[in-house]
């Protein structure tokens, strides 16, 4: 985990932004990402000297925020996520944390969406709201509580 993301981790967080921006994310993203990470941390997992899976968090409100998660699509499918996101949810249980939050997109309005969100209830959240007017294309919250 890195609280200050180093310039090569910003790298390679923003090269798999940028492949996955045609199908998941808006022009917006790798940009907002590189300023996101001047603020927020960074948790990944390697391959060698490459990162394989990441999430970017967050505490609002007094809890845990994955702002973004990406693996990258040649290990996809690996287990990689699934690993990043217990070992996340340890690491933040571990410091007292009861919970863990994310947002989402719609997937009504983004059927790609439909693995998101399916990804996220098979390793433990739960949706707990909709929001159809937020974004360009209405978000789910989604919740992992222990």
């Amino acid at each position: 985990m890195e609280k200050e993301a180093s310039a090569d981790t910003v790298r390679q967080i923003i090269s798999i932004t940028e492949i996955y921006t045609e199908d998941f994310f808006t022009d917006n993203v790798p940009a907002d990402t590189r300023n996101d990470l001047l603020f927020q941390s960074v948790a990944y997992l390697m391959n060698e000297s490459e990162i394989v899976s990441f999430l970017v968090f967050t505490c609002l409100d007094g809890s845990p925020h994955i702002t973004l998660f990406a693996t990258k699509r040649e290990f996809r499918g690996k287990g990689y996520g699934t690993l990043l996101i217990n070992q996340f949810s340890a690491y933040v249980e571990s410091i007292g944390f009861r919970q863990i939050e994310v947002m989402t997109v719609l997937p009504e309005s983004k059927p790609v969406y439909y693995s998101t969100v399916a990804f996220y209830q098979g390793v433990g959240f739960e949706i707990i709201n909709v929001y159809p007017f937020l974004w360009e294309s209405g978000a789910l919250k989604l919740r992992k509580s222990w």
